[in-house]
Parts: C-alpha cells; sequence; structure tokens
C-alpha cells in the first residue's frame, strides 16, 4: 500500500487552502495546526534573544543578518513546539549565521529519532527549502516552515505555517545538497502519526515506516476509488498519483490519472496543466494548447506557469511569435520566473532577435546565477552579433559549471581564434576534440581536428 497517497492529496488541498488563507489555527500545545500566530509577549521573547545572539557579531558586515536568521530559527522552533509539543524535545541550535535555518529536535520517548526544521522566509509560489546531507543522514524527518511575512524588528505579528514533512528516507541524494517545494512535501497533518509509528517496533495507526526498498507499483499502491474519500479528496488523490507518473516519465499512465481527477472535480487547475504538459511531451501539441487554455480558464489568477508551458508548446508547433507572446503574459503575472526569461530568449534566438535573447538571458542569470545552459546560450549568442570577449566570458563561466561540455570548448575555440588567441583556441579544440571522440561523436570530432589543422597550417 502506498501510504503516502492520502497525505499528497491532504497537501494539494492545503495548497489551495494556503492561497486563500483558509488555514487551520489550533490553540491547545501539541495539537495539529497549519497556522501559528506567534505576537505580543511571546514575539518581544524571541526578538530580544535575536538581538542579544546578533550583539556578538557586531563587528562583523553581517549583523543585521545574524538577527534575522536567529529570528527565522526561532520561529520555525516555535511551529515545531506548538505542533509538537511535549512529544519531541530540542536537542541543539544550530550556529546562527548559517543560512539554513535548521533546528535539531528528537522524540521525547527515543531519543535516536531526530528531526531537522527547515524554516525559511519567502512567498508561497516559489519557496524552496535546501536540504543538506547532514540533515538526512542525522534526521529520520525534515520538517518545513513558511514564513510569509518580511522578518525584520518592526514586524508587529508572525503567522509562520507548517508546510508539510519529508521523511529522510525519501531523499535520492548521497552527498551534496537538495531542495524541495511545497508540492514535494508530505501534509504536516500525519507528521505525528508518522513520528509515532517509527518510535514503535511494529507502528499503529494509519500509517507505517517506509520500506528501504519500494516494490513494484501494482503491489505496493492503492487506487483512490479503494479508499472512502469524497470526490474531491479523490480527485486530488488521482492528481498526486499523476504528478509521480509524470515525474518519472510515464506520460500515458499519468494521462489517465490526470482524466480521472478531472472526471471527478472540473474546477481541478493542476490536473489540466499537468495533462497539457504529459500531452505535449507526448507530441501531441495540440492537445496540450488545449488543456492549458482550460487551466487558465479554472484559474485566470496566478497563472504565469501554464502561460509559460502554452509558450513551449507553440514553440514546438514552430509558432515562436505566438511563444513569445505567451511568455510576455507570463511575466507580466510573475516576472520572476525564470524559465520565462529562458525559454524566450531561446525563442528570441531562433527567431534572429538576438540582442533581445541577450537580455532575456541575463535576466535569468540574474535570478539564479548558477546555470550552465544560459551562460552558453548567451555566448551563443553574443558570438553571433560579434562580441567576442562576451562570449568567451559567458563559455568559460559555463564549464566552471559544467566542464564535461564539450561543445562550450568548441565555441570557446571559435571564439579565441577571431580574436588572434591561436593558442586558447588551439587548446580548446583539443579539449574538444578528446571529448567528443570519447562520447563517440565522429563528426564533432572531425571538425574539431579539422579546426586544428587549419590553425596549425
Amino acid at each position: 500500500m502506498d501510504w503516502t497517497l492520502l497525505l499528497k492529496a491532504q497537501q494539494l488541498d492545503f495548497i489551495h487552502r494556503l492561497k486563500t488563507g483558509d488555514l487551520l489555527n489550533c490553540e491547545t500545545p501539541g495539537r495539529h495546526r497549519e497556522l501559528t500566530i506567534i505576537s505580543g509577549s511571546k514575539l518581544e521573547q524571541l526578538q530580544k534573544r535575536s538581538w542579544q545572539e546578533a550583539e556578538k557579531y557586531r563587528e562583523y558586515p553581517e549583523f543585521r543578518d545574524v538577527f534575522i536568521s536567529y529570528m527565522t530559527k526561532q520561529l520555525g522552533e516555535e511551529v515545531v513546539k506548538a505542533c509538537l509539543g511535549d512529544f519531541v524535545s530540542k536537542v541543539c541550535k544550530e550556529e546562527p549565521l548559517r543560512n539554513d535555518s535548521k533546528i535539531h529536535f528528537c522524540l521525547s520517548s527515543n531519543q535516536e529519532i531526530g528531526i531537522a526544521v527547515k524554516a525559511v522566509s519567502g512567498s508561497r509560489e516559489w519557496v524552496r527549502w535546501s536540504i543538506n546531507y547532514e540533515d538526512i543522514e542525522k534526521n529520520a524527518v525534515v520538517v518545513c516552515i513558511l514564513i510569509q511575512e518580511e522578518i525584520n524588528e518592526s514586524t508587529p505579528e508572525y503567522r509562520p505555517i507548517l508546510a508539510g514533512f519529508m521523511p529522510s528516507e525519501r531523499f535520492p541524494m548521497e552527498r551534496g545538497e537538495s531542495s524541495v517545494g511545497i508540492n514535494d512535501l508530505l501534509y504536516g497533518g500525519g507528521l505525528q502519526i508518522y513520528l509515532e509509528n517509527l518510535s514503535s517496533e511494529e507502528g499503529h495507526g494509519l500509517f507505517i515506516p517506509i520500506p528501504k526498498k519500494q516494490q513494484p507499483e501494482e503491489e505496493t499502491s492503492i487506487r483512490p476509488q479503494d479508499v472512502l474519500l469524497d470526490a474531491t479528496t479523490r480527485s486530488y488523490a488521482y492528481l498526486s498519483m499523476g504528478i509521480d507518473r509524470y515525474k518519472e516519465g510515464n506520460y500515458e499512465k499519468a494521462l489517465d490519472d490526470f482524466n480521472d481527477a478531472i472526471r471527478l472535480n472540473p474546477h481541478i487547475a493542476p490536473a489540466y496543466n499537468y495533462r497539457g504538459s504529459s500531452r505535449r511531451l507526448l507530441g501531441d501539441y495540440q492537445g496540450a494548447i488545449k488543456d492549458y487554455h482550460l487551466a487558465l480558464q479554472v484559474i485566470p489568477k496566478n497563472a504565469a506557469i501554464v502561460y509559460n508551458n502554452l509558450g513551449i508548446a507553440r514553440s514546438n508547433l514552430g509558432d515562436k511569435k505566438g511563444a513569445i507572446g505567451e511568455y510576455d503574459r507570463a511575466l507580466r503575472i510573475n516576472p520572476h520566473l525564470l524559465s520565462a526569461y529562458y525559454n524566450r530568449g531561446v525563442a528570441r534566438a531562433e527567431m534572429g532577435e538576438l540582442r533581445g535573447a541577450i537580455q532575456d538571458y541575463s535576466q535569468a542569470l540574474r535570478i539564479n546565477p548558477n546555470l550552465a545552459s544560459v551562460y552558453y546560450n548567451r555566448g551563443v549568442a553574443r558570438a553571433e552579433i560579434a562580441e567576442k570577449q562576451g562570449a568567451i566570458d559567458d563559455f568559460t563561466a559555463t564549464l566552471k559549471i559544467n566542464p564535461n561540455l564539450a561543445s562550450a570548448y568548441y565555441n570557446r575555440g571559435l571564439a579565441y581564434g577571431s580574436i588572434g588567441d591561436i593558442s586558447g583556441a588551439l587548446t580548446d579544440y583539443q579539449t574538444a576534440a578528446d571529448m567528443y571522440q570519447q562520447q563517440g561523436k565522429e563528426g564533432e570530432y572531425r571538425d574539431a581536428i579539422a579546426r586544428i589543422r587549419e590553425l596549425q597550417g
């Protein structure tokens, strides 16, 4: 049985209610709530402690950042205390200058079961929680807290939200860092029961501990019709299963799930959006466009992602101008949507609007300066308009992030050759040739060798 099915459906319902502010708020300590209100004397205590901690770093430029970091940690801690009460005990505090806002708890009845708390401040639309290897190695579960208010000394009230949780065993990474969004989490209302199951040998209640190895889907999963749920909740359950299959690349089965979700609930906008993307990835671009328009009819506001997807579908059909119009609409709604800048840049480059493409790539890099593909595309565009040094800089930035991209060495070789740096060009062509040969790309390999011979005379 897929024990996460109901929690995923409840999480989608929670996200829907989060948009309207219709959240649960229980005043009894140790009882589940989605919203915790912190104000008055309690808030004054937290602010005082945060300033006391910040005072230790007054000589550093990030003095005020310490207050924000420590305040964020304390707000996250208060949510866990309010929701779980005496069921958990706080065991340590992290260094406040760190930005991951991590707080460790353990079960009061079993100190071997640790809980990592990740508190972040931001907008629900694009906030993500960073998870590192230490979080999942030392803790059984990661709890994510969302603080929508700006954190400063003058905020009169905070309303932090228990955004959800994720068992550590569900994170695929072994080293380094990962991140999760609110859609990836399980509903916070199941947190305590899940922890209770971990603390006993046999488990009890609704859920079971996660097995180390999942069985095949037909043996482990249940269908929503096998559970006594109302139609709306069943529709979200189908949506949840469809999203999982979509992420796995099983687009045909995902389509079946999205169809079932829409049949039960014609107003479930994410199902139209995901069904459209499934159709697009299966090559049905017209069907995808139809579904995206249906999604926009259900949610005419906050639809930047849908317009972005519409742009991709139109671009797949060869309608670059129409695609750019859709990306424009997406960015009017959400001017921070990185993928829309990138996609519009690609479409503009394909239409020969290279300077506009460069502007879009640059805007995308302001949002996230660690994207090799964006630097690479901007480098290609700069090379085409004879911004030779700018192209070299972009290919160099690309290779710092992804040193295994042979085409970046090849194109930087072209750029070096165009400014008369023969030595740099030869080095890059040779590196590209070696990589192409290892990758079995014979045509590209021969081209790079021809460039080398041409320069060597």
